[in-house]
């Protein structure tokens, strides 16, 4: 009976023996080491997870081509050919350029490298103005890449290019531009007559404009016009003189709406990347209506006239007379201030008629004049 036992124990063993070399067995051939040569790929063309790239590559790879890590097929000995004639590759890869776009302008020395292929790379740059013959790497046996690279204001002419492990290339010639600077703007003027005055220094300059206003009545602005308002100026690249000018009326019409208000003006700039600089804010007085002269009285002792002239101005420039009759007749200058609202001047004549015009103008370019006839005996 004992002994019928340790034989079934026996059988038992035997069999369980046998079921873990069938499992083991199942196991070993669910993998594969296979022969490649140079240029063949697995699993397929379309799906590139491996390539040689000698004469003979061994490759631990699942059923379905995959490869897998090499320890999976260490019970196996030598290596089965992939199979079929992998020929010669004469094709060069599709190269697909993303970025850097061509005519492209960039704001930021760090441009944007986005690069693709079909099948696995090396991939280059050279600098065709800057380069020296010197290709750059960017990535080896690789199918994408993408990062940033740095480049130097101005245009920049570039090829990029892929090679495939069989010498076989690509290339792709970019062109583009970078602007990182700001622009940069001198102090802005404006005179009493329309004139407006700025100068800039900028490569790739968009639009010049001229703000104003207050938080009272609003703000407004205008643009100058790069083409026939600015010329070329000082030293150094991209220097600009640029000037406008308006009709008083125009210019009395653009400020009418903040006659005795301060407003602020600045200038601002900005270029075809984007970058915008603007000047500092100034402040203005606005006087948009002209000087009142109320009377005009003078007193005649000798040769000398005694005017007194009464006026209503809080921004007064000057008062000027001339003598119309006067064969040398010219401007000059009675008063640069009033007191009490007058202007006192005593002025010396030759004796005859005198056609006198007083004008008064306020520091706005706004002006009146009258006119008195006498006579000097």
């Amino acid at each position: 009976m004992a002994k019928t036992q340790k034989t079934l124990k026996t059988i038992i063993l035997v069999l369980a023996v046998a079921l873990m070399i069938v499992v083991l067995a199942n196991n070993v051939y669910a993998y594969q080491k296979l022969c490649l040569t140079k240029g063949q790929v697995i699993p397929n063309e379309e799906i590139q997870r491996y390539k040689c790239k000698f004469d003979l590559c061994e490759v631990c790879t699942t059923d379905n081509l995959y490869p897998t890590a090499p320890g999976y097929c260490g019970g196996i000995a030598g290596c089965t050919p992939l199979g079929g004639d992998p020929g010669i590759d004469a094709t060069p890869p599709v190269l697909t350029v993303n970025s850097p776009v061509n005519d492209a302008l960039y704001n930021s020395r760090k441009v944007s490298f986005n690069l693709s292929a079909n099948e696995i790379s090396d991939l280059t740059y050279i600098d065709n103005v800057n380069g020296r013959g010197r290709w750059s790497r960017l990535a080896s046996n690789v199918n994408s890449y993408n990062k940033e690279l740095s480049f130097k204001d101005g245009i920049n002419n570039i090829t990029i290019r892929a090679k495939d492990q069989e010498g076989n290339y690509a290339d792709i010639v970019k062109v583009f531009r970078v602007d990182s600077q700001k622009p940069k703007l001198k102090k802005g003027e404006i005179d009493n007559q329309g004139g407006f005055f700025i100068s800039f220094t900028e490569l790739n300059p968009k639009t010049l404009k001229f703000h104003y206003g207050n938080s009272i009545s609003g703000f407004g602005s205008f643009e100058f016009d790069l083409a026939t308002e600015c010329h070329t100026g000082g030293k150094g690249a991209g220097t600009m003189d640029c000037s406008k000018t308006m009709s008083y009326n125009d210019y009395i019409a653009l400020l009418f709406s903040y006659n005795g208000e301060t407003i602020e003006f600045w200038f601002e700039i900005e270029d075809l990347a984007g970058n915008v600089a603007v000047t500092k804010k100034q402040k203005l007085d606005v006087d948009t209506v002209a000087p009142v002269i109320n009377s005009i009285n003078y007193t005649i002792n000798g040769k000398n006239v005694e005017f007194l002239i009464d006026i209503t101005e809080l921004n007064l420039d000057e008062v000027s007379y001339i003598d119309l009759l006067d064969s040398r007749a010219r401007w000059k200058r009675a008063c640069s201030k009033l007191i009490n609202g007058v202007c006192k001047k005593r002025i010396s004549f030759k004796q005859g008629n005198h056609q006198v015009s007083i004008q008064a103008s306020d520091e706005f370019g706004n002006s009146v004049a009258q006119s008195v006839n006498f006579v000097i005996a």
